[in-house]
């Protein structure tokens, strides 16, 4: 799922930079110097300050959303709920609260792929055919990749003529390049974890930017399931390639 709500509420009107006080420090040839453990404290400061500022929306949005990512990395079907879940409250909280409401599209548009997700394995399973995990093609890929950079420029475009948007060309292409990815996950493809790691990746590094604290944290969550998840799916995707020994052989 996307994670463009967090740009827009946290960080507004400031822009930190640990690395920057480090480097600014560190040019000064004093490795002792109180502005690194300053900065420390302060960035600690804002981490709990936001933490603080998270309403109960935000609360069950990220933990409905954490449930999500565990359960598809265990391939299990109610993965779909609680991303409808989350994405749903996500949602509601872009249109009432926080007048977000490109975000609010796009999680609506969120919520209705869980339930397509949920749809599409569920028909599967019923049909005694549970959709198989499977890996992707280099046509695939180079598919993915297209139409993730193509999209994402187009859309970093608008973002930056047309609203004042952070981290414009980066979240643009990280959010196509999730919804391309959900979509990966719909169709059980094994690399979809690949393309989440260096999603995530690149968000650790936007919500740093942003002052995000919290999220940065969030995020290196999402990392460590999604290595759960490529492991997982790795491993159940070996397991069908297995031949089934024939009982019937003497």
């Amino acid at each position: 799922m996307a994670h463009l709500i967090y740009l827009g509420k946290v960080g507004e009107g400031k822009q930190y930079s640990f690395l920057g006080t480090l480097e600014d420090s560190l040019a000064a040839d004093n490795y002792c110097n109180p502005t690194i453990f300053a900065a420390v404290q302060n960035e600690w400061s804002d981490m709990v300050e936001q933490l603080l500022a998270l309403s109960w929306v935000d609360w069950v949005v990220t933990i409905t959303g954490i449930i999500y990512v565990i359960l598809a990395a265990q391939e299990n079907i109610w993965c779909w709920f609680w991303g409808f879940v989350s994405c749903s409250l996500w949602a509601y909280a872009d249109f009432a609260f926080y007048q977000l409401y490109a975000d609010g599209v796009l999680q609506l548009f969120y919520a209705v792929m869980s339930a397509w997700g949920y749809w599409q394995w569920r028909r599967q399973a019923a049909e005694g055919e549970q959709l198989a995990i499977s890996r992707m093609s280099t046509k695939e890929h180079l598919m993915m990749i297209s139409l993730g950079v193509i999209g994402g420029v187009v859309a970093g475009y608008f973002l930056g003529a047309y609203t004042n948007a952070a981290a414009t060309y980066p979240d643009a292409i990280t959010t196509v390049f999730a919804l391309l990815t959900t979509y990966l996950v719909i169709q059980k493809k094994i690399e979809n974890w690949l393309y989440w790691l260096c999603i995530d990746g690149i968000y650790v590094f936007i919500y740093q930017s942003r002052g995000a604290y919290l999220f940065v944290v969030i995020m290196l969550i999402y990392l460590v399931v999604a290595v759960y998840g490529w492991r997982n799916w790795e491993r159940k995707y070996k397991t069908q390639q297995s031949p089934t020994p024939n009982l019937m052989q003497g």
